[in-house]
């Protein structure tokens, strides 16, 4: 995908559920960023990989977080907070409708040899053109 700055990023997704890495195939996450990477891996430990202009690399492991709630807890604890009056959750219809557009534009895309605009495909499903 290439983003509306010019920069390029790759997704890649299943359908293993959000509220923990399925312990059979033991899934893990990596995030590439200009200067390096997080990575949560295998082993459940969070990795900061950061890349010097030279290319000397180091990696550093990140302190465990606090978190009272997890997973689909979590989720319904931001749901629940939102209904009080609290910040909207960070998982949204919007964000779920730009996922979903950006899946069914690289469907397309890869169907037709062509470039597909996702915030067109997004106001597609959304049912606005």
């Amino acid at each position: 995908m290439r983003m509306t700055n010019g920069s390029f990023a790759s997704y890649e997704g299943n359908n293993i559920e959000a509220g923990a890495t399925n312990s059979w195939h033991k899934e893990f996450y990596r995030v590439e960023c200009e200067g390096g990477a997080a990575i949560l891996d295998r082993d459940d430990v969070v990795r900061i990989e950061e890349r010097s202009a030279d290319g000397t690399r180091q990696v550093r492991e990140a302190p465990p977080l606090d978190v009272t709630h997890e997973g689909h807890q979590a989720v319904a604890g931001q749901f629940l907070d939102w209904l009080d009056g609290g910040p909207e959750p960070e998982t949204t219809l919007a964000d779920n409708l730009q996922s979903t557009a950006m899946l069914f534009a690289a469907i397309r895309a890869s169907e037709s040899g062509t470039t597909v605009d996702v915030q067109e495909m997004a106001r597609r499903l959304a049912g606005d053109s």
